[in-house]
């Protein structure tokens, strides 16, 4: 542990958390400012040494730097790193890990991140291991780095959940474009039905369009047919049932109970529910079928034409106006299907005698937890 005087301190140009000037990035810095004023600077920051004269460059505690000048303050705590085997990627991993486990950066950031760690020889297995969370959460955040910027921006706001963001890196950039326009504009009520509308365009994307019925062969055709005549009739019957399910939806349990006997009550649940199952995945293949022709739709309509891959997208407009798509608030809920990743929430306590301190260095423009 030393005290270190702040004009000896450089931040580091390479840190994960690459903002610190946006709206929320300024209060927070201010929260913990007011904070540390209150209660003191409750836990160094790390930094190494360098040059000579020596000076320090921070690798992890940039927030409590910032806030330590907002006061201005000439001197900090600092824990001094004098290992000499720590290579700049070992103190990137480190100032990496700080930022996650204080308060998680945005997507994009780990996504940056991410990517230089790999293109650094890690492994996303060992990556994983270090950071405590699933391969699958670091593949789709390096999925994040094939969007086009225009995307990539939206993604850093919030405005587009990361999992969208994931299943729209896999588009052409312009494909990528022609999704955020209709993201942008409201298309989608849920961050699911954007990723099943990209992930259709994904499979149109190397089909000229569906297959036409003067397309099949003769045996197609006669298959086709006989199955277009028995889901019309399901359907028809299906259209008939509604009544008579919404007439037994209308019996009270009490009402049941008196009008029908045990062994029919079980059988006709079991009759239910085997339906409902059905239902449930007719419901979700409607859905996709209805997302398929509106993607071959949109590229037989030339709008996603890959000579306009460079042109520049359509606007997106201001966050308020583009607040009709998917995870359009601050803090959009986990998406569906991402597994848990690490919690966050690790924070510097207080004197419980003094009240609650702002945890230190909740430097974070965070838009949702790294495996949210």
């Amino acid at each position: 542990m030393a005290t270190i005087k702040l004009a000896k301190i450089t931040p580091n140009p390479k840190q994960p958390r690459d903002e610190f000037e946006t709206p929320e990035m300024i209060r927070w810095i201010d929260d913990l400012a007011e904070s540390i004023s209150k209660y003191g600077q409750l836990e160094p920051i790390v930094v190494r040494p360098y040059g000579t004269p020596v000076r320090y460059e921070i690798v992890a505690g940039e927030c409590r730097y910032r806030a330590s000048l907002k006061l201005g303050r000439t001197a900090i705590e600092a824990h001094v790193l004098r290992n000499p085997g720590l290579d700049e990627l070992d103190l990137f991993e480190l100032s990496m890990i700080e930022n996650m486990h204080r308060k998680d950066m945005t997507p994009m950031q780990d996504a940056r991140a991410f990517g230089r760690l790999v293109e650094g020889g890690r492994t996303v297995e060992e990556l994983a291991e270090r950071f405590r969370i699933s391969t699958q959460v670091i593949n789709l955040r390096l999925a994040l780095l094939d969007l086009r910027p225009e995307v990539a921006q939206q993604v850093d706001k919030g405005l587009i959940g990361p999992m969208v963001g994931a299943m729209v890196a896999k588009l052409t950039k312009a494909n990528q474009g022609a999704i955020l326009t209709r993201i942008m504009r409201g298309d989608f009520n849920r961050d699911n039905e954007a990723i099943h509308f990209a992930d259709a365009m994904f499979k149109a994307q190397g089909q000229e369009h569906l297959m036409l019925v003067e397309e099949m062969t003769p045996e197609q055709a006669t298959k086709h047919r006989a199955t277009r005549d028995r889901l019309d009739s399901a359907f028809r019957r299906v259209s008939g049932l509604e009544a008579a399910l919404t007439f037994a939806a209308g019996i009270k349990p009490e009402e049941l109970a008196v009008l029908l006997e045990d062994a029919v009550l079980a059988g006709q649940l079991r009759t239910i529910e085997t339906a409902g199952e059905s239902i449930n995945k007719i419901r979700f293949a409607l859905r996709q079928a209805i997302h398929v022709r509106a993607a071959h739709q949109a590229l037989a309509d030339g709008k996603t034409d890959e000579t306009d891959a460079d042109a520049p997208t359509p606007s997106v407009g201001s966050e308020a106006s583009a607040g009709q798509g998917p995870g359009t608030h601050p803090h959009p809920p986990a998406d569906a299907g991402l597994p848990p990743g690490i919690d966050a929430g690790r924070q510097a306590e207080a004197d419980p005698q003094a009240g609650n301190a702002v945890p230190e260095d909740r430097c974070a423009a965070a838009e949702e937890p790294v495996a949210a």
